[in-house]
């Protein structure tokens, strides 16, 4: 070790870490129910999943895990945490349900983040990941000569992708030029958006295609996942993982099987770069 080195620097090399809220809830008296009667304890536990997913997401969280009847989830905020912990109460445990999750508490500290599942207080950074174009696909384009107006029934079709699947959006829009990632989430939420917009992609790529500046933020980043929504073909050697939309349509209820299918494709560590024809 060279002097003056930090010995702590080769424990933490090659990790990236951040403070994170973390919310873990369980069902009270899950054995006891389970025993009762276990059909009618599975049922209801799926529905409740279904609830607590659009909860975490509401509250800008993910589900990390959810084994059994058990749930982490990961929040930015503590507020946050604590919100959707209250909110799980609020609808889980009205008169005559037999089932309600439990939150057991909001834990706060640096998480490690490493390619492999959460343990503990561990928490995966690798995710799944929606690259996001707007015109054509959550603002149909129905004019040449006009953009920009937002469909409440495309966002929904988004929701629902990112509700099955917990997946994030990264804007790989034109849209995204000038703003910020704060203020692209905020547009979005104005539509009627519940999920997260984690990043945009880079611009600035001379001669880049979409698929290009796609590709270089996918050589930046450890994905699981990932599906490109878009209306335009030109994404070279990652149109396989493309859901073209109609232009004049827009994202519509049957993309949803689609885009979870190309969610929970696997995503080899290799770096394609798109190769655009002329």
């Amino acid at each position: 070790m060279m002097s003056g080195e930090d010995p702590a620097s080769n424990l933490t090399a090659g990790r990236v870490r951040k403070l994170a809220a973390l919310l873990s809830a369980d069902v009270e008296g899950y054995s006891r129910l389970m025993g009762e009667d276990e059909a009618a304890t599975v049922d209801t536990l799926t529905v409740y999943r279904a609830v607590i997913q659009t909860l975490v997401q509401q509250h800008r969280g993910r589900v990390v895990d959810s084994p059994g009847d058990n749930l982490l989830a990961e929040f930015a905020s503590v507020v946050d945490a604590v919100q959707c912990a209250v909110a799980f109460q609020r609808e889980l445990r009205p008169a005559g349900r037999r089932v309600g999750h439990r939150p057991d508490h909001a834990h706060v500290g640096l998480g490690s983040l490493r390619g492999a599942a959460a343990q503990g207080k561990v928490i995966d950074g690798v995710r799944r990941v929606i690259f996001l174009d707007i015109d054509g696909v959550l603002a149909p384009i129905r004019r040449w000569d006009r953009y920009g107006d937002l469909s409440l029934n495309c966002i929904q079709v988004l929701n629902d992708i990112v509700a099955a699947s917990g997946a994030d959006v990264v804007v790989s829009s034109t849209w995204r030029h000038g703003k910020t990632v704060a203020e692209l989430q905020e547009l979005l939420e104005t539509g009627g958006f519940v999920g997260r917009v984690l990043d945009k992609t880079p611009s600035g790529i001379r001669g880049a295609y979409r698929g290009d500046e796609i590709a270089a933020w996918l050589a930046e980043h450890a994905v699981a996942g990932f599906v490109i929504i878009d209306d335009h073909v030109d994404m070279g050697e990652l149109r396989s993982h493309l859901l073209l939309t109609e232009p004049a349509h827009g994202l519509q209820p049957a993309n949803v099987p689609r885009a979870g299918a190309l969610l929970r494709r696997p995503w080899q560590a290799s770096r394609p770069s798109s190769n655009p024809a002329g």
